[in-house]
């Protein structure tokens, strides 16, 4: 399974604003947990939650 990070942007019970999760992903992208895929799909709406995208050990050479 693949697992992606997510910073949580709004306050919701439980998760406080600017924290990071790890969101795990079957075979087909899809959110193993039901509370995730709710949540990823409600931030295409209200900007709930953000994925947290690092970079590219390229692009950090590349800005140095």
């Amino acid at each position: 399974m693949a697992t992606k990070q997510y910073k949580i942007e709004i306050d919701m019970p439980s998760y406080p604003v600017g924290s990071i999760h790890d969101v795990e992903f079957d075979a087909d992208g899809i959110a193993v947990n039901q509370f995730w895929r709710r949540r990823i799909e409600d931030s295409k709406l209200d900007n709930c939650v953000s994925e947290v995208v690092k970079p590219s050990k390229s692009a950090a050479k590349a800005e140095a």
